[in-house]
């Protein structure tokens, strides 16, 4: 019998982490979280951002995205009003509500996919974190070209990279009997641990396609794999997203790798 999951997974395993990003924010510090796609970073963001905004500190959102990266300004466009010429880092400044008093009641600017920005809203980024006046919290995906300005932010004073890493076991274990509301039996956690990789975004579509497949079903008190595990629709659009820019050279090995598992590089390099 399926069932289905909704609204947001705790936010678990992430602690110390959490601990540390919001010390460095109310220190005044800019800080760039790093990771993989979908191992948690704008999480991490959003709850830092919902963290700073109950002390009573005004938070800002933007969100980059491939589609609008050919677009001057478009993810910076609810800071500047519009404008496309003219002082934008006034109008960005202004729109935060950023007093000139440098302290901890300084506006927090959350950049979601910085790595993603057009270059003229990564200069406007990187002027705002110049001001003195703002905070930036920024996320960006491991292996990603970012823009010249976001990369200059990183060699400002003041800046720290975080690295956001996958799950291990135990953390899955907790996430998952938190999130099923009972005990995983231990080669079920196994599959689902290394069919998602740690990843939290795989994970959490490994489970849910997996419920909704009836190959996922609590027996006796204890959740357990019937067959295996299934992805949802949302993870296979996101595999195919990185698989589909690939040439076929590129494609054969994966396929070779996601068949043969480790293969030594040599023999490798022979078969594609």
């Amino acid at each position: 019998m399926s069932t289905a999951l909704s609204g947001q997974w705790p936010f678990v395993g992430r602690e110390a982490m959490f601990a540390t990003v919001v010390d460095l924010v109310q220190q005044g510090r800019h800080v760039t979280l790093t990771g993989a796609a979908g191992v948690g970073k704008s999480r991490m963001a959003a709850e830092v951002a919902a963290h700073v905004a109950a002390s009573g500190v005004t938070v800002h959102r933007v969100a980059a995205s491939p589609s609008t990266t050919p677009i001057p300004l478009a993810a910076v466009s609810t800071l500047v009003g519009g404008q496309v010429s003219g002082d934008l880092v006034g109008a960005a400044l202004a729109t935060l509500g950023a007093d000139g008093r440098a302290g901890p009641g300084d506006p927090l600017l959350v950049v979601d996919d910085a790595h993603a920005l057009d270059d003229a809203s990564a200069v406007v980024v990187h002027q705002l974190a110049l001001s003195g006046r703002v905070r930036v919290l920024m996320t960006v995906r491991d292996g990603s070209v970012a823009p010249e300005a976001i990369v200059r932010i990183a060699h400002e004073p003041g800046h720290l990279r975080l690295a956001t890493e996958t799950f291990d076991a135990p953390t899955v274990r907790d996430l998952l009997e938190r999130v099923l509301g009972g005990l995983v039996e231990g080669h079920t956690l196994h599959r689902l641990c290394t069919g998602s990789g740690g990843n939290a975004l795989y994970l959490r579509e490994l489970v849910e396609g997996s419920l909704a497949a009836g190959q996922l079903e609590r027996q006796h008190g204890t959740w357990r794999l019937t067959g295996d595990p299934a992805a949802t629709s949302l993870l296979d659009e996101l595999i195919l997203r990185r698989v589909h820019p690939l040439d076929q050279a590129a494609t054969d090995a994966l396929e070779l790798l996601a068949v043969g598992g480790a293969i030594d590089l040599r023999v490798a390099e022979r078969l594609v």
